[in-house]
């Protein structure tokens, strides 16, 4: 039967009120409550992101909008819908948005499916009435924000989440894979409800203001591969329910105030290749089964296992700042990967072993503060990537190794406060990108090599406290880069170099107690950013040297 011409008309009149109406009457709600929400916020009408979050007048008016494009709530910036027009997606992470949540209707939102307000300085509480969110919704990050308080137990009814951060009551979310709360100002302890989440894979939970023990239960977590609790207030001892996590990748959980020895059970964990400590109260030996780590600023005693030399893919190894004692093992030449040793501030002993000369991808070398002796090996020469080598405050004796020259990536040379003798070899003028060279409280013999005048990057040069002969480097300050030049208490002669009258950049000098002679004022330019200079020398002419508009009355 054919369709009458004003039945026709009137299907015709529906279908053209649906495409023009500006949003869906489903959603008039949501829009009325992201609008509401947007008011809530500090200068919500100068938020450039926001600005397309406004209806038309017609939105609320019996005619419909002939600008649908403009009305359409689901274009607004940051809002998904889904083909009824409903939101499913607020997406308005790292959007400089600063407020709360109080006015935030969370019921308003049937359909939603992913709440994402990650990165913004959004503070407060988190309300109870986050419970009133969709049960569909699988995606919740509220990390890197100012939301203080305790988390609501509410958050447990979201029984569909997969991703979000961690609640107080939290058995219910069987789905749950991603935990993300860190960089907040979340309180309270962990609670071991947490390990019924076995279907978490991240846990991330760091920087914020948790208290108490690490739930022992976190050993149910089988496919954790990223635990991270840093920067919190955590105490008690690591549970040994960690060795448990068969498939963790990345255990963090420095800046804290943990206690106890590191359990052995940590050597279970094969798969690990990140780990940090640094920064509790952690005591004892290292355990032998451990694998890549951080344990710096702690108490720990006892020696270096010879066992670390099997961990081949480990890349930065740092034990700084204990009270380790023992000698560094020779194993440590099979670390072929490892860029960064710091060993410094223990009580470490013995030699520097040559297999050191084997860690061909070293580029960080720090071994200040402890009780080494023995010669720097000539196997140092082969670290061709090396940038920061530092032995200071040492017993280190002999020479320092013309090898010394082939670090040609070396930015920084510290070997001061050691026994090191004879002379300065020539070949330190290779290292063309050096800005700190320390050898000061030493036995160093001989002259300067010229060859120092090819350190055109140059920033502090400290030799005082030596034997060392002969006359200063000619052109010492060519780079015009010189800011701390220190060679008193030497048994240097002749005239101070006329180079130093253009080194404007000179902040301290020290050459007192040589035989240096010349007429100061004559030697010297203007220097304005020079704070402190000693020069006492009978042999000099000790004047009033004028400094950046002042008068500086040399040390005599």
């Amino acid at each position: 039967m054919p369709i009458s011409n004003n039945l026709l008309i009137f299907f015709v009149s529906i279908l053209i009120l649906i495409l023009l109406s500006p949003c869906p009457s489903a959603t008039r709600s949501e829009a009325e409550a992201l609008l509401k929400w947007k008011n809530s916020l500090h200068n919500p009408t100068n938020h450039s992101l926001l600005s397309s979050w406004n209806l038309l007048p017609s939105y609320n008016s019996t005619s419909p909008s002939t600008n649908s494009s403009q009305s359409n709530c689901c274009q607004w910036i940051g809002i998904v819908c889904n083909e009824f027009g409903s939101v499913t997606e607020i997406n308005l992470s790292s959007s400089n948005l600063k407020g709360t949540l109080r006015y935030f209707n969370f019921s308003s939102f049937p359909n939603l499916l992913s709440l994402d307000l990650y990165n913004n300085s959004l503070y407060g509480s988190i309300p109870s009435q986050i419970s009133n969110l969709s049960r569909l919704i699988t995606s919740l990050d509220l990390g890197y924000n100012q939301f203080s308080g305790n988390i609501p137990p509410e958050v447990g009814m979201l029984v569909s989440l997969e991703d979000g951060p961690i609640p107080t009551s939290i058995g219910n979310l069987s789905k749950l894979s991603v935990l993300n709360l860190y960089e907040n100002n979340i309180v309270g302890s962990i609670p071991r409800e947490v390990g019924q989440l076995k279907s978490l894979t991240i846990l991330r939970l760091y920087t914020n203001h948790l208290t108490g023990s690490i739930p022992i239960s976190i050993g149910n977590l089988s496919k954790l591969f990223e635990l991270d609790l840093s920067e919190n207030n955590n105490t008690g001892s690591i549970p040994q329910e960690v060795g448990q996590l068969n498939s963790l990748v990345v255990l963090q959980l420095f800046t804290n105030h943990l206690s106890g020895p590191i359990p052995v059970s940590i050597g279970n964990l094969s798969k690990l290749s990140n780990l940090g400590l640094n920064g509790n109260n952690i005591v004892g030996s290292i355990p032998r089964e451990l694998f890549e780590l951080d344990l710096s600023e702690n108490n720990i005693t006892g020696s270096i296992p010879q066992e670390v030399g099997q961990l081949n893919s480990l890349i930065v190894l740092q034990l700084f700042t204990n009270h380790l004692s023992g000698p560094i093992p020779v194993s440590i030449g099979n670390l072929s990967k490892l860029s960064n040793l710091t060993l410094f501030e223990n009580n470490i002993v013995g030699s520097i072993p040559q297999e050191v000369g084997q860690l061909k991808s070293l580029t960080i070398l720090r071994l200040y503060t402890n009780h080494l002796t023995g010669s720097i090996p000539l196997s140092i020469g082969n670290l061709s990537k090396l940038s920061d080598f530092d032995l200071s405050e040492n017993n280190i004796v002999g020479s320092i190794p013309r090898e010394v020259g082939q670090l040609k990536s070396l930015i920084v040379l510290q070997l001061y406060q050691n026994y090191l003798s004879g002379s300065i070899p020539a070949s330190i003028g290779n290292l063309k990108s050096l800005t700190t060279l320390k050898l000061f409280i030493n036995k160093i013999t001989g002259p300067i090599p010229v060859e120092m005048n090819n350190l055109t990057n140059l920033e502090k040069f400290q030799i005082g406290s030596n034997f060392i002969s002969g006359n200063l480097p000619e052109n010492i300050c060519r780079g015009g880069r010189l800011t701390w030049f220190q060679a008193s208490y030497n048994n240097l002669t002749g005239s101070i170099p006329k180079s130093l009258r253009n080194c404007s950049t000179l902040f301290r000098v020290h050459l007192q107690v040589n035989q240096l002679t010349g007429n100061i004022s004559e030697d010297f330019g203007i220097y304005s950013n020079l704070v402190y200079i000693s020069l006492s020398n009978k042999s000099l002419l000790v004047e009033l040297l004028e400094i950046g508009g002042n008068v500086l009355n040399l040390l005599a």
